[in-house]
């Protein structure tokens, strides 16, 4: 009997536990892209709150998500394993020391992440989809409402609408904004492809065409790109791809309508009257990328095994960009060519793996497949935007991928071939995350106080524009 109450009230510790990390999590993912302290830049507000929730991830899966993690598969765990030594050895050889080991514990912590989400979908199942969903609308609800306000107060006053990326709010660069509107809008959709009330679809379709709206304003050609490419393969999926595709180009349609009545038409003028409209921002320029590439392939050529070490880019200051805005690029140069081929080569089985069985399910009906098809969609127009801009670097985009990515592999079905990790793995994996937490959160105590000192230095001595890394003064070392 006492055996009973005991491991009832443990039970009841750990659903409570559950809930109290979940609405942790959740607060301070909404709080990231819509409220900061005014002495913060934004990217490295997201920073700290990223380290805050890798601390959250590394307490649940240690407690309350244990079995969900020994679920995970010793091939994956082998994989993250090869990467994280490869990274500490390349940035003990290659000079960039410190930093080096804090872009290795970031990844590592970002892997946490991952892996909470996974095990998230697994405990909670189908509840948690609809919590999830329901999270993502309000959230760009929120967006859509601060710009919306933007605009309001920016009509209202004398000065007009100068310049449009004004009315962006809550990201360091409209670049940055438009990485996150690339994960969101695909998941946005979900409710119009497979939903039980009309009034959840019409608020759904009016939060897409605001976000939709939004992005046009960023001129992001790259997350234009990217999300074009994703609607094309979504024809591949059936039924749901259909309407998925449908419902999207019907936002941008009405977005677009939008952007003519509230940003042309009402504001006064036409689109070229104001700074960065999207007249603007109809160019073929590489905007300098093919000089960071071009620097990428030579330290690529000069360090093909191990890379020039993790953030090892951001030690030359070339007043364009502190990583290559390119993905592969980055980790060859990094992290060096095998890692690049092992990482991108791992994610590229999975994809066709998860195509396929999308392939697969074409005919279903039911909101699983669904929701599948829409989080493939973010994750998939997150690493098509990669291959021209830092998806993977800035910290926001970072999280949502992450947490997607690991939802979208809690939506797999779990292999039956896959035998639970033993206890020596996940003793070393527990240890790792502790230590790479520690790491992040030392770095975040040490760098608080002089933040704002750096970035007033290099502004003054160095160049007006910040070139965000880890910190939004992303460069090493300065002299």
């Amino acid at each position: 009997m006492q055996a009973r109450r005991l491991f009832i009230c443990w039970g009841g510790f750990m659903r409570a536990g559950l809930q109290v990390i979940s609405a942790l999590f959740l607060l301070i993912m909404f709080v990231m892209p819509v409220w900061g302290p005014e002495d913060l830049l934004w990217h490295n507000w997201q920073r700290i709150c990223q380290v805050l929730l890798s601390l959250l991830s590394c307490f649940a899966l240690m407690f309350l998500f244990r079995e969900e993690v020994r679920r995970s598969g010793g091939r994956v765990l082998a994989l993250a394993f090869s990467v994280i030594f490869v990274g500490v050895v390349s940035s003990s050889i290659n000079g960039v020391g410190m930093w080096g080991m804090v872009e290795v514990a970031q990844y590592a912590m970002l892997f946490s992440l991952f892996l909470m989400a996974r095990a998230l979908r697994l405990q909670v199942g189908d509840v948690a989809d609809n919590h999830l969903v329901h999270f993502v609308l309000f959230l760009c609800l929120a967006k859509v409402v601060q710009f919306f306000s933007a605009w309001l107060a920016a009509i209202s006053g004398n000065a007009g609408l100068p310049n449009l990326w004004l009315l962006l709010d809550g990201f360091s660069n409209p670049r940055f904004y438009a990485q996150f509107l690339a994960l969101a809008i695909p998941v946005v959709a979900y409710p119009l492809i497979f939903s039980r009330t009309r009034a959840l679809s019409l608020f759904a379709f009016f939060v897409l065409c605001g976000l939709w709206m939004i992005l046009l304003v960023t001129g992001a050609r790259g997350a234009w790109m990217a999300l074009g490419v994703t609607i094309f393969f979504s024809l591949a999926f059936g039924k749901f791809g259909w309407l998925w595709a449908g419902w999207q180009m019907a936002g941008v349609a009405f977005g677009g309508l939008g952007y003519w009545l509230v940003l042309v038409s009402l504001s006064g003028g036409g689109d070229g009257a104001v700074e960065n409209s999207i007249v603007s921002r109809l160019t073929t320029s590489l905007s300098a990328r093919d000089v960071l590439w071009s620097e990428a392939m030579q330290m690529i050529a000069s360090h093909p095994f191990i890379g020039v070490g993790p953030m090892g880019f951001a030690s030359e200051l070339n007043f364009i960009g502190a990583h290559p805005h390119q993905s592969i690029l980055q980790w060859a140069c990094e992290w060096g060519v095998p890692v690049a081929l092992l990482v991108g080569g791992y994610m590229l089985a999975v994809g066709v793996q998860i195509a396929n069985m999308m392939r697969q399910r074409r005919t279903s009906v039911e909101g699983r497949d669904a929701l599948r098809l829409c989080i493939a969609g973010g994750v998939l127009a997150a690493l098509v935007y990669s291959m021209v801009d830092g998806v993977l670097v800035m910290p926001y985009s970072q999280t949502v991928f992450v947490v997607l990515a690991g939802w979208l592999w809690g939506l797999l079905p779990i292999s039956e071939r896959e035998r639970p990790v033993g206890n020596p793995w996940l003793f070393a994996l527990f240890a790792c995350f502790f230590v790479a937490s520690s790491a992040l959160v030392y770095v975040a105590l040490r760098d608080y106080p002089t933040l704002a000192g750096n970035e007033s230095y290099f502004t003054q001595y160095y160049s007006p524009v910040l070139f965000p890394r880890f910190w939004a003064q992303g460069f090493l070392e300065l002299e």
